[in-house]
């Protein structure tokens, strides 16, 4: 249906134009059925044959602008290119001229000659292949796309998680008591902010495709059991970040996260900390990195000591470069970076690894069972030491019967 002078069906406005009364006017008889009307992807249609029976039995009586009496609310959309709210059914120029796009194009923004959502604008594409150019001459620090940063949150956050159930016993930073964790995955608590994608893309809903291409700010805390009913509680939370706004706006991000943008995170994590009195361990993990006015927050310059707070340690990780932050002149921090530190984890595999190779001695092979016995690391890790090896061709991974996961040299075969 097209809104012509020689089409058979008029939108709201006009017919509210070509009977002299309000598009409210012109709403409300069709919500009450007095006016027919056919509705097409949130838009209403009119016959212009029913106009003129309207006005043939003369119930046509305008009523005043200022009309007092409380009227039913016109359908909210927003602009798919601008996020702009839509007042009224005239506002809505046109759909998205992507085949298959349900999202409207305000009339400002057809008027400026634009015919896609933000999503599939040809102008959006040219801006990413400019900003490639630019990224590659130097001038720009970081070039994440939006369904690449989605990619990298959840790998992360996983990894991240896999790597803490290695560990089933912390010392509590603030009073040294132990603290058991029989369980990661029996403490996890998972989230993010998609509520606030919903508001910056206009939408009420959310489909599974746009969850996979945009980043989330997705975050796992997890809440350690206490010792005693005296004793403060632990909690860790592990955050990543991107510039939500930027992603949908731009599909892309091209800046690290800023002093302004820590402080904000601060702020939301570590206050209600200060309230019931836990301690907690953050890991803010940037996809696009940390501009320098954040890293002194936390690090310190100039003689000042950095980020220090008596009930939480925090921990920024650049994704981009994968480097590790945190106040060196806090004590309390180094001793748990171990928890978050990429480049930790590596050599603490390399010196696994090393460990095992020296338990297999003249011998032609070695159990798993008897390599976690002896070795003074997690079962775990243990195990992924053995994976590990046998990837790299010189040992063969095996289950023999009676023994279990047997690693091999492969000369020995």
């Amino acid at each position: 249906m097209t809104n012509t002078e020689q089409s058979d069906y008029i939108k709201i406005a006009e017919a509210a134009q070509v009977l002299g009364v309000t598009q409210r006017w012109v709403y409300r008889r069709i919500l009450s059925g007095e006016l027919p009307a056919s509705k097409v992807g949130g838009l209403y249609f009119i016959a212009r044959s029913d106009l003129q029976t309207l006005m043939a039995a003369g119930r046509v009586i305008p009523e005043p602008e200022s009309s007092t009496e409380k009227l039913p609310p016109l359908p909210q959309k927003k602009c798919g290119y601008c996020y702009r709210l839509l007042q009224d059914e005239a506002d809505a120029g046109a759909k998205c001229e992507k085949e298959g796009c349900s999202e409207w194009i305000c009339s400002s923004c057809r008027e400026a000659k634009i015919h896609f959502c933000a999503r599939h604008s040809p102008d959006r594409e040219t801006s990413f292949q400019k900003a490639q150019e630019q990224k590659e001459d130097g001038l720009l620090p970081v070039l994440v796309q939006a369904s690449s940063a989605r990619l990298t949150e959840s790998s992360f956050l996983n990894r991240t998680h896999q790597h803490l159930r290695c560990y089933s016993t912390l010392l509590h930073p603030s009073d040294g008591s132990m603290v058991l964790i029989p369980s990661w995955d029996a403490i996890l608590e998972t989230g993010d902010e998609r509520i606030e994608l919903m508001r910056l893309m206009g939408r009420a809903v959310l489909d599974s495709s746009t969850i996979a291409r945009q980043p989330l700010n997705a975050w796992h805390h997890y809440r350690l059991p206490r010792k005693d009913k005296k004793s403060a509680s632990l909690e860790v939370h592990v955050q990543v970040l991107s510039r939500l706004n930027r992603m949908v706006q731009d599909g892309f991000d091209t800046q690290p996260l800023t002093a302004e943008d820590l402080n904000l995170w601060i702020g939301k994590l570590v206050e209600p900390v200060e309230k019931n009195g836990s301690f907690i361990l953050i890991l803010l993990a940037s996809i696009t990195g940390w501009d320098p006015d954040a890293l002194r927050i936390l690090t310190g310059s100039g003689g000042q000591p950095g980020y220090m707070h008596r009930s939480a340690l925090l921990y920024l990780l650049d994704l981009n470069q994968n480097e590790l932050f945190y106040p060196t002149a806090d004590e309390r921090a180094l001793p748990y970076a171990e928890l978050f530190h990429p480049e930790l984890i590596r050599k603490e595999m390399e010196q696994i690894v090393h460990a095992v190779q020296n338990l297999f001695g003249i011998h032609d092979s070695l159990a798993l069972t008897d390599a976690q016995r002896s070795l003074p690391y997690a079962a775990e890790k243990v195990r992924t030491a053995f994976e590990k090896m046998s990837e790299d061709g010189m040992y063969v991974m095996s289950e023999m019967k009676g023994i279990g996961t047997v690693l091999i040299k492969r000369l020995a075969l």
